[in-house]
């Protein structure tokens, strides 16, 4: 039986940086993509817009570690060699974590985050009441 659920988009999303800690200037495309890569993967499925982006031009890049969180591949590159692209509200973040960061060598479209919840869940009041809270502080 398909899940029923509901979806509200809250905000557009821009993908402006790149994290790591090798490089402290902004970078070429083909360097850009001689590194590995820790990616934020939602579903199993799915392409990035990175990815629809660079098979677009014919490149590829190499992804070393999938993962189910932007906030997760902060962590993941600290002491490595990977290159991680994050959302650019997370700059501050990443940055407190003693990790560089520069804008993307070409750019991509900014795509909207969604709240996801399950139908049955639509009139709980705590339900009602985190959905409005992340709306508003959008």
């Amino acid at each position: 039986m398909p899940v029923t659920v509901s979806v509200r988009p809250v905000k557009t999303c821009p993908v402006s940086l790149v994290l790591m800690e090798l490089i402290d200037e902004g970078v070429p495309l083909d360097e850009y993509l001689r590194y590995p890569h820790a990616i934020a993967q939602f579903r199993a499925s799915s392409s990035s817009p990175i990815d629809v982006f660079l098979k677009g031009i014919g490149r590829h890049r190499i992804i070393a570690l999938r993962s189910p969180s932007f906030m997760s591949n902060i962590t993941a590159v600290v002491g490595t060699k990977l290159i991680a692209t994050l959302l650019s509200r997370l700059e501050s973040i990443a940055l407190s974590q003693g990790l560089l960061s520069f804008p993307l060598p070409f750019l991509i479209p900014n795509f909207n985050d969604s709240l996801v919840w399950h139908r049955r869940t639509e009139a709980d009041p705590s339900g009602i009441w985190l959905r409005r809270l992340l709306i508003e502080t959008r």
